[in-house]
């Protein structure tokens, strides 16, 4: 697919799994995150929702989802994606898995909050949330990409 394409040659990616294989600068962020309970989950979420509004904000913004383990599309009206549902590009199968992209022309964290909370609570068993990986990016001016990869901690890469 071309914006796969677009995205490891632009982030220099090895792969569309994980963000730590590149050959750019990968920064990592410490989430918050000091205890098992809804309490500290919400607080690593409000830490990384700023690090994602700070950098995306006012920018054109593509989201692209990997749903691990999902081919049945109709997941993609459960409580966690039915608020972007309407900026939904294209979705694809891939090695037995969904992978979805959406785009937002003015990038609206009040639209994906539902998915930081995912990333986050999925590894300790907190509901809503589901097996997924989300990279963030914007390629306009400073190309961002940034993902959460769990409770712990996310990656962000700049261009410049």
């Amino acid at each position: 697919m071309v914006m796969d394409e677009r995205i490891i040659n632009t982030f220099k990616l090895r792969g569309l799994t994980t963000l730590s294989n590149s050959l750019l600068n990968v920064q990592e962020i410490e989430l918050s995150f000091k205890e098992s309970t809804i309490k500290g989950c919400q607080d690593a979420v409000d830490q990384a929702s700023m690090v994602i509004l700070k950098l995306l904000k006012d920018k054109r913004v593509w989201l692209r989802i990997i749903l691990w383990d999902e081919t049945n599309t109709n997941i993609l009206k459960n409580e966690i994606l039915l608020p972007i549902f309407e900026n939904l590009k294209s979705s694809k199968i891939e090695d037995g898995s969904l992978v979805l992209f959406y785009y937002f022309d003015l990038f609206d964290i009040t639209k994906v909050e539902s998915i930081i909370k995912s990333s986050i609570y999925y590894d300790q068993a907190l509901l809503p949330s589901i097996n997924s990986t989300c990279f963030y990016f914007s390629f306009d001016d400073n190309p961002t990409i940034i993902n959460i990869y769990d409770d712990r901690g996310m990656h962000v890469i700049t261009t410049i």
